[in-house]
């Protein structure tokens, strides 16, 4: 009886250790896949950050590369207090 208890015990002890071994095995493989969509996206975001810096000729064929966001070049140059437009009286 002895015998068959430890078999049993051996028994589950393996499949346990092979569970863990397959569960170990996975989630190797989901944090590969993460990481790789990590580096996809990085590459994306360098590429399209790369892409919306803008350059102008200046002076004699300078070039001038505009590292902004597009948020920053967007923003309004007058500060809350001022006002964009401006009254007029239309003289005849």
């Amino acid at each position: 009886m002895e015998f068959i208890f430890k078999s049993i015990g051996i028994g589950l002890l393996s499949v346990l250790v092979i569970l863990l071994v397959v569960f170990l095995l996975v989630f190797r493989r989901i944090i590969k896949s993460v990481r790789q969509a990590m580096r996809t996206f990085n590459n994306a975001t360098a590429t399209n950050t790369n892409a919306q810096s803008a350059q102008r000729a200046g002076k004699e064929g300078e070039v001038i590369i505009d590292h902004r966001t597009s948020q920053r070049i967007n923003q309004k140059i007058f500060e809350q207090n001022e006002g964009e437009y401006v009254d007029f009286i239309e003289e005849k």
